[in-house]
């Protein structure tokens, strides 16, 4: 995802931009040193919300974090005495809702980000944690929910983003901590940049719809998720028959499956809204049954925003953060590093991460070098000019770790099925690797060494035919 939105990541042999005439284009002020996102893109994408929420909880479960702010620690134990010394009635939490077996349990982040869990918080005085959960409650309103309005998901989102580089700074300028301290000490990496590249591709689709580039329905963030795109595989995959081993389909068998899907969808809905004493009642999952009525209303004025509204907007956002990290003192740290300013703080941040920017070196190549459905006979033929000989590869491209070869000893002379080969095409040298066999060198298939390696299950996990066998087993 870094890769193509090019957020401090870059692939030198990649260019998904050079002679498109279809990307997505805005234009941002030259004093918009907190928008780090390059102004052309190919696509859009986002984190999805559900999941960004359950990374940033399942960090505070972590033994081995200590979030802290300036000090203050961000703690699991703080719930956990809550739950102990305070009534049900007040904060309707049990344990299994602040220690969740499922990691991806996102109902109990709802509750433990309620505001009684918050207004308790702040009673007794755990600053550091309310602060942490009060954040994580605003990344819900602004990617979650789907009745927060557009411009509130805008202030919401940068407000968290601008709490989150205050916090990081505090710690990056902090000499009393070591490296690894100072990564203990905030959220994972993964997460803040999640979060980071959420609010930038909120801010470019709000551009895109205010400029009539892209449809007013694209601001419906709520719905980037996926789950629904998870239903709508596993709806396609129930179509086949229960006896069936085949878990994946080529883009035609799951067009075909997806108008079988959407037919049936479209008698549902019919059937639904119909008041026929005699119309068909489909099954509704309880999830489903929920009101979701609340629309977001602020599409029909989005045409009318402007990119100096927008700014407004991320100013205030920033100021607000400054009101919500000050609880702890942390903007007076800031002020010591001449960084209490947004334009320095976002551009001290922009500096670091550009330094640790990620570079990705792959190639696109004209063949599928790691289809791993290579035939045998594919892989065995070789032209006289493509070939490599292991021995002559090996004086080329001497092993660095040749000492550590393995010799490998066995009565066979041929290895038919189990794609080990003297000579190789040499367009496919990157799929397999050099093993010695009874003192002769041999190229051997990535995946075959996962076979060898299985001993007790020759199938899929899968596999429903095996699944259905013993299920019938059973009974």
């Amino acid at each position: 995802m870094r890769i193509c939105l090019g957020f401090f990541s870059r692939a030198p042999n990649v260019d998904l931009l050079t002679g498109n005439d279809n990307l997505l284009t805005i234009d941002t002020p030259s004093n918009w040193t907190f928008f780090f996102m390059r102004p052309q893109q190919l696509f859009l994408c986002m984190q999805d919300g559900t999941h960004l929420v359950t990374k940033i909880r399942n960090r505070l479960l972590s033994e081995t974090t200590t979030l802290n702010i300036n000090n203050d620690h961000v703690d699991i134990n703080h719930l956990l005495h809550l739950i102990q010394n305070q009534p049900k009635l007040d904060h309707n939490l049990v344990r299994s809702d602040i220690f969740p077996h499922d990691k991806q349990n996102y109902s109990s982040c709802l509750k433990i980000t309620s505001d009684d869990v918050l207004i308790l918080l702040k009673q007794m005085n755990n600053k550091a944690t309310y602060i942490y959960l009060y954040l994580l409650k605003l990344i819900i309103l602004t990617y979650v929910k789907s009745d927060t309005e557009i411009l509130s998901r805008l202030f919401f989102g940068w407000g968290v983003t601008f709490a989150y580089r205050i916090w990081w700074n505090s710690i990056r300028i902090n000499k009393n901590l070591s490296q690894t301290e100072k990564d203990n000490s905030f959220i994972t990496r993964a997460a803040w940049l999640s979060s980071e590249i959420n609010i930038h591709t909120l801010t470019f689709i709000i551009i895109l719809v205010s400029k009539g580039r892209l449809p007013s329905y694209a601001l419906n963030c709520h719905l980037f998720s996926s789950q629904p795109c998870e239903s709508t595989f596993r709806s396609a995959r129930s179509l086949s028959g229960s006896l069936s081993s085949i878990t994946t389909f080529s883009v035609s068998q799951f067009i075909n499956k997806i108008g079988k899907i959407s037919i049936l969808n479209q008698i549902k809905s019919i059937q639904e809204s119909s008041n026929n004493e005699y119309s068909l009642k489909f099954p509704r999952h309880h999830k489903n049954r929920r009101d979701e009525s609340h629309a977001s209303t602020n599409i029909q004025n989005v045409p009318t925003i402007t990119i100096q509204h927008i700014e407004k907007i991320i100013i205030k956002a920033y100021n607000k953060a400054v009101i919500i990290m000050n609880n702890l003192l942390i903007t007076e740290i800031l002020k010591e590093s001449n960084l209490n300013d947004i334009h320095k703080l976002s551009s001290f941040v922009f500096h670091k991460l550009d330094k640790r920017s990620t570079v990705d070196y792959s190639i696109i190549n004209n063949f599928d070098a790691y289809d791993s459905l290579d035939d045998d006979d594919d892989d065995n033929t070789v032209n006289e000019p493509s070939n490599i000989d292991l021995l002559e590869y090996i004086e080329e491209s001497p092993d660095e770790h040749e000492n550590e070869e393995y010799n490998l000893t066995t009565s066979k002379q041929t290895f038919f099925g189990m794609k080990i080969y003297e000579k190789i095409n040499s367009t496919k040298i990157n799929i397999y690797f050099k093993i010695i066999i009874n003192n002769k060198y041999y190229y051997m298939h990535k995946q075959t060494p996962a076979r060898l390696l299985t001993v007790n299950k020759n199938h899929l996990s899968s596999d429903r035919r095996f699944r259905v066998k013993q299920t019938s087993k059973q009974h």
